[in-house]
């Protein structure tokens, strides 16, 4: 499991800054469950936590699939599944689960990285361009990433040539009916190296706008997500020698009102071997769950969960930053 550096947390304390202030970041529900199926994927981004590839094969079993659903279908009050990866379509139960949790009236939504589509998967070849049309029979929402809206600013990103590819997912994805069918939504999501103001954020998506409809692009919002130093991209940081230049420029940007609305009051994350988290940053760091016990989806308990101190770490300032994450 890749780590999060928390080699500063005693500097920035993210419970001494909370305390500070006297917010209380208690659990307000647990509406969404976030999946993470799988490390395997068909890009290798140099912003990932998870540090997933096309050389880590690694799934969720089959048992934690079925444990999931069996949570499900015994708590009402989660209404909707987020799942992730990785390229979470390249799990081999991936249509499957997607299917048996739309069957339960739950709302589904994939973190699709488009490119998926086009390349298929990265170690038997099986094409993936039915994807498209499987999303909008099953109504799924799709988050789908793309970290700019030039070709230039994407392929530094994710390499050479996936721009052009992720503008072709993205026109499969209209033809299909999303950005154009009311109930088929599609949100753009893209990844920043550091905060981002309201004002910041808006001309962002406006650029993103303007650039896609030339290509007959369109999208229902835009969401920004700031890189976690974390992964990938804290070895980038550490090589640049700027790791603690970020943490400090996260540190100082650091919101209350983005604090208050922060993700993990409102979900629980499960890992690939069904241990529970608090988000998907958390998972990458190792850092499960606070019940006073290790906690799995085997023995899931929602009240026990609602009732859980939520576990924060000095990472914990990249979902808070600016006009906060996601």
């Amino acid at each position: 499991m890749p780590k999060l550096d928390n080699s500063l947390s005693e500097k920035y304390d993210f419970g001494a800054w909370l305390d500070s202030r006297r917010l209380d970041l208690s659990p307000t529900g647990i509406d969404t469950l976030w999946l993470n199926i799988t490390r395997l994927c068909n890009q290798a981004c140099r912003h990932c936590h998870v540090n997933a590839s096309p050389e880590t094969p690694l799934h969720m079993s089959e048992d934690v699939i079925n444990a999931c659903l069996a949570a499900l279908e015994t708590n009402d009050q989660i209404s909707k599944v987020d799942i992730t990866g990785g390229a979470p379509e390249l799990h081999p139960r991936f249509e499957h689960l997607v299917k048996t949790i739309r069957a339960a009236g739950k709302q589904v939504i994939v973190r699709h990285n488009l490119t998926v589509t086009i390349d298929g998967h990265p170690l038997s070849g099986e094409p993936k361009d039915h994807l498209p049309r499987f999303f909008a029979e099953n109504n799924v929402q799709v988050l789908a990433s793309l970290p700019h809206y030039s070709d230039i600013a994407t392929d530094m990103v994710r390499g050479r040539g996936v721009f052009e590819k992720s503008i072709e997912s993205l026109r499969r994805l209209a033809a299909a009916g999303y950005g154009i069918t009311p109930g088929l939504s599609l949100k753009l999501v893209t990844n920043c190296d550091g905060p981002l103001s309201c004002a910041g954020r808006a001309a962002l998506e406006n650029g993103f706008r303007d650039s896609l409809a030339r290509y007959g692009i369109n999208f229902d919002d835009l969401l920004t997500v700031t890189n976690i130093p974390g992964g990938r991209y804290a070895e980038t940081l550490r090589r640049e020698d700027a790791y603690e230049a970020y943490m400090t420029s996260l540190f100082d940007s650091a919101s209350e009102t983005a604090a208050r609305v922060a993700v993990c009051r409102s979900l629980v994350s499960v890992g690939i071997d069904g241990r529970l988290y608090d988000c998907d940053f958390n998972q990458a760091a190792g850092l499960p769950i606070g019940l006073g016990r290790p906690a799995t989806i085997f023995d899931f308990d929602y009240n026990a969960l609602l009732e859980r101190k939520i576990n924060f770490a000095s990472h914990c300032f990249g979902c808070i930053t600016g006009a906060g994450s996601g």
